[in-house]
């Protein structure tokens, strides 16, 4: 068996449902609850710093025992994965998703939003 690619797209969401019955709306929904997660996890980091800064280290621990565990690069990756299961439901296998991976990948090139130093 050839190994698979990651982000694999999954085939339940967190509530048991088969991700594959769900409407555009409701995958939608449940993408903008992953990002807004996310986005709580980055702010609660920045709360916690500026604690620390303003000498609070009490509260700054305090904050930590209420973040979530999981660190940024796994609700991104969280992210990731959901969008590849939209795209994966909507018809997209994983070789035509690589290849839309290399068109976003050369506009974003051609638009210079990998500087200099990166061939896309």
């Amino acid at each position: 068996m050839a190994e698979k690619k990651f982000p694999l797209p999954v085939k339940k969401n967190k509530f048991g449902q088969d991700v594959s019955k769900l409407t555009a709306d409701d995958y939608y929904r449940q993408l903008v609850e992953k990002i807004l997660n996310a986005h709580q996890a980055y702010i609660l980091q920045v709360v916690k710093k500026i604690m620390y800064y303003d000498g609070c280290g009490q509260c700054a621990e305090q904050v930590e025992d209420v973040m979530n565990n999981d660190g940024e690069a796994e609700k991104l990756v969280d992210i990731m994965t959901w969008c590849v299961t939209r795209l994966e439901q909507i018809g997209y296998n994983e070789e035509e998703r690589q290849v839309i991976y290399r068109v976003v990948n050369a506009r974003n090139h051609k638009l210079g939003y990998f500087g200099d130093d990166v061939n896309a």
